[in-house]
């Protein structure tokens, strides 16, 4: 019965505005009562519902669902983080006896490497340069770096080699070992090419002796 009161409460607060304009309330409370009985009829049939029926449908709303925004949370990127130079390291200037230079045998050269500190530590003179592998060339097995060498500064590394005795190709590799005798340069090499020197050939014709006859024109 309450669902019903209901019903009627909500048909009646949609019918009134309409009953006001049709609904002439100039007569008694006869008058007035009839008039609504007869809308609140009209109503319930218009649902299909009759006056007694307790199961009448109750008006329906439709409420849309209010779109959820989506919160997006934005990742903070962490500031990018440099690499940590490490204490030892090298980074190849130049070099001179380009790979392929030709030599006498047994003519000596000089091979020299610039090199730059891009690492954190400095370089004394306990770093050497030391023979790793292929063909010494009379060269010797280590030798201290010239001077000390602060990161960001360059040195000129050398040493003094002698051309095989054969006509050949020669390569041999160098490293460079800090105070601790930890390596940490590996790939620097000279690498030359020994030829026979060329033999000066003889001209057909010499002459031994020369004279003039009168010694005197």
């Amino acid at each position: 019965m309450r669902k019903m009161k209901r019903l009627l409460m909500v048909w009646l607060a949609i019918l009134l505005p309409v009953m006001a304009c049709t609904i002439s309330f100039g007569g008694g409370e006869e008058d007035e009562d009839a008039a609504i009985q007869t809308a609140i009829a009209q109503t319930l049939a218009a649902s299909g519902a009759q006056p007694g029926d307790t199961q009448a449908v109750e008006p329906t709303l439709t409420v849309e669902p209010e779109e959820e925004e989506e919160e997006e949370e934005e990742e903070e990127e962490a500031p990018p983080t440099k690499t940590p130079k490490p204490c030892n390291y090298a980074y190849f200037i130049s070099e001179t006896i380009p790979d392929g230079t030709n030599f006498e045998p047994g003519q000596n050269f000089t091979k020299s490497w610039r090199l730059r500190n891009d690492g954190t530590c400095t370089w004394n003179t306990d770093y050497q340069l030391v023979f790793g592998s292929g063909d010494k060339m009379d060269g010797p097995n280590s030798q201290d770096l010239p001077q000390n060498v602060a990161p960001g500064e360059q040195v000129d590394i050398e040493v003094d080699l002698e051309a095989p005795s054969t006509p050949d190709t020669y390569k041999g590799t160098w490293q460079i070992e800090d105070d601790e005798g930890d390596t940490f340069v590996y790939n620097i090499w000279v690498e030359i090419d020994v030829v026979a020197p060329e033999e000066e050939e003889e001209p057909d014709l010499s002459i031994t002796e020369f004279s003039i006859n009168p010694a005197t024109p």
